[in-house]
């Protein structure tokens, strides 16, 4: 309203998105709406999130089903502000959404087809593991068990059905994709870590609100900088 009232509107673009993904637990305000996973996972209950956006050109109530990620909006801005793609810099992944305020269809032009995302922690029961988009495909990734998991997204958005035994060869294509990106950025990555003693229990340590709970604090794996 202060932005009609201002007389900005149609100048200014205001733009909504919320925190990757509900934290768990099912309790008020952590629920994932029917998706699989929360934060801390790249399930889509744990990126997909809400992204709404107000300005020009753009029709009131106007739906939009292409998958945009945070990383999109720098060169977003950038074609705004009339600066051509070709003087971004050459590492820049994302892809300019302004195609799609129109009417919602199109796709956005990133520099790379697929899109990952990669999560190397324990911060939930997945452990390490890694996601890829390609198309309607999402090839999930888990590094403490090597499990290779595929879903069409499109059709199941709940990651209900896991298609990697019937489609072998896709999995394979995207799984070797998802290891030339990660090799390409450099990406911090799990590994053994060598005090890991499965036969030590784990170690009670007071936690917010002074309430003791136990955390396994010991993992079989680290990351590159050697962070549990």
């Amino acid at each position: 309203d202060a932005i009609d009232r201002l007389g900005l509107a149609d100048t200014t673009f205001v733009i909504y998105m919320s925190d990757n993904g509900s934290g768990g637990g099912g309790g008020k305000g952590r629920r994932s709406g029917g998706l699989s996973g929360g934060k801390g996972s790249v399930w889509e209950g744990g990126i997909r999130s809400p992204f709404i956006i107000r300005g020009p050109g753009i029709s009131e109530n106007s739906w939009c089903h292409e998958r945009v990620v945070g990383y999109d909006l720098f060169p977003t801005y950038c074609e705004w502000a009339g600066i051509s793609s070709s003087k971004l810099p050459p590492q820049i992944e994302g892809g300019s959404i302004t195609n799609l305020l129109d009417d919602g269809e199109g796709m956005v032009k990133r520099p790379r087809g697929e899109m990952v995302f990669h999560f190397p922690h324990y911060q939930s029961g997945d452990g390490p593991h890694s996601a890829l988009f390609l198309g309607n495909y999402k090839l999930m990734k888990f590094y403490e068990t090597d499990r290779l998991a595929l879903f069409d997204v499109a059709s199941d958005i709940s990651e209900g059905n896991d298609l990697s035994t019937q489609q072998p060869q896709k999995v394979a294509a995207l799984d070797k994709l998802l290891q030339q990106y990660l090799q390409q950025i450099d990406a911090q990555m799990a590994v053994p870590n060598p005090q890991y003693d499965p036969a030590k229990p784990p170690v009670s340590r007071k936690e917010k609100g002074n309430k003791d709970k136990t955390k396994k604090t010991q993992k079989p794996r680290t990351d590159k900088r050697g962070t549990p």
